[in-house]
């Protein structure tokens, strides 16, 4: 059974990797409103979806909704994505070093955006 701390991570790592890149190929202002997806359009995913190589049961109704509710929080507080954004260039290259060197999955990069927003 997934708990919803688990969710709410795993809802907050999808958001950089899948919808926030979309957003910063964008060539012009990525801050202007119109560059910006609604927040349906940046909740809505198809396929399958995998996290540190597991597959996430998108197909349980139950922590779809979660995970579609966590996304729509996440994605409504757009400066804070901002700012996690701006943070992660600071401090992913050394993480990302340090997961190569330990042989660990890069996804994990994202565990301490979650859990202190990278502060």
């Amino acid at each position: 059974m997934i708990r919803l701390s688990q969710i709410i991570f795993i809802s907050v790592c999808l958001l950089f990797v899948f919808i926030l890149p979309g957003i910063c190929k964008e060539k012009a202002d990525p801050f202007q409103a119109n560059n910006v997806p609604s927040l349906i359009d940046a909740v809505r995913f198809s396929g399958e979806m995998e996290f540190c190589g597991i597959k996430i049961a998108l197909g349980d109704a139950e922590i779809r909704q979660r995970l579609e509710k966590e996304l729509l929080l996440a994605v409504h507080n757009r400066p804070q994505v901002i700012l996690w954004m701006k943070r992660s260039t600071q401090y992913f290259p050394h993480i990302e070093r340090i997961l190569k060197q330990e042989n660990m999955p890069l996804d994990l990069r994202y565990v301490p955006m979650v859990e202190s927003a990278l502060l």
